[in-house]
């Protein structure tokens, strides 16, 4: 990816795990603070386990949890692209169906911020917040390159942003030939989408710049990494995007 996302999403130097598989009670034997420990983020909402006196013991395992146990608060939030601000993307892959434009190219990037200044506002009311703010976006990939196949945890299709990039051009200049309508839609895709990732992720920093705020899945890596016995490198062409 272009180095200013690169190097924002960077700032994201702790891992935050969605499931954390909790596999025996503790007891204070089991629980070692290392000094190259790194934190680790639960934003399950098991307050819902706890009503039914099933509570996980976050606390013991120096889990880093909102209070409450809630999926969005003090610690952690996590905007979603579908509810955050005007995201373009196109409902079910279907190129009939397009949302805020369907296309990075054809949404109006200036009233997404303004929706998102306001949400951001409402979900972290605490100017001061320091937790992780994560941007989900997955429906689209942030180079046309990477719109290949189908996304990794939902059967759909991302090729849909690349063929109606495609139309796009060909609407605008009918009589070119296919090999300059295809450089023409990557390059218009590019610059749409980083201008899109960019302007986003800069206005929340702006809004909440203690936030340790980045991008879900991003910096990009195969999912195929560390699949053989001592590979724990990304491919070549992932760290490849992630320089784009």
């Amino acid at each position: 990816m272009w180095k200013t996302g690169y190097r924002v999403r960077k700032e994201l130097n702790t891992l935050s795990m969605w499931f954390l598989p909790i596999l025996f009670a503790p007891t204070p034997a089991t629980v070692v603070a290392a000094p190259d420990a790194f934190p680790v983020y639960w934003n399950i909402q098991t307050a819902v386990c706890n009503r039914d006196n099933a509570s996980v013991p976050l606390e013991d395992f120096q889990i880093i949890h909102n209070t409450g146990e809630g999926f969005m608060g003090d610690k952690i939030v996590v905007f979603y692209e579908r509810k955050f601000g005007l995201c373009p993307y196109y409902n079910n892959s279907d190129p009939n169906q397009p949302i805020n434009g369907g296309l990075p190219q054809n949404q109006t990037l200036e009233d997404h911020l303004d929706a998102i200044k306001k949400q951001i506002q409402t979900e972290i009311p605490d100017q001061n917040f320091s937790g992780l703010a994560v941007i989900d976006v997955e429906e689209f990939r942030p180079l046309y390159s990477m719109n290949w196949g189908q996304k990794t945890y939902f059967p759909l299709s991302v090729k849909v942003y690349k063929k109606q990039s495609m139309e796009l051009i060909k609407a605008k200049n009918p009589n070119i030939d296919q090999e300059q309508v295809e450089k023409e839609a990557e390059k218009a895709y590019n610059e749409a989408a980083k201008k899109f990732f960019v302007a986003t992720i800069t206005t929340a920093r702006k809004l909440r710049p203690n936030a340790k705020w980045g991008y879900y899945d991003y910096p990009f890596c195969n999912t195929n990494s560390a699949n053989a016995e001592g590979d724990y490198e990304c491919s070549t062409q992932a760290k490849a995007f992630n320089d784009e």
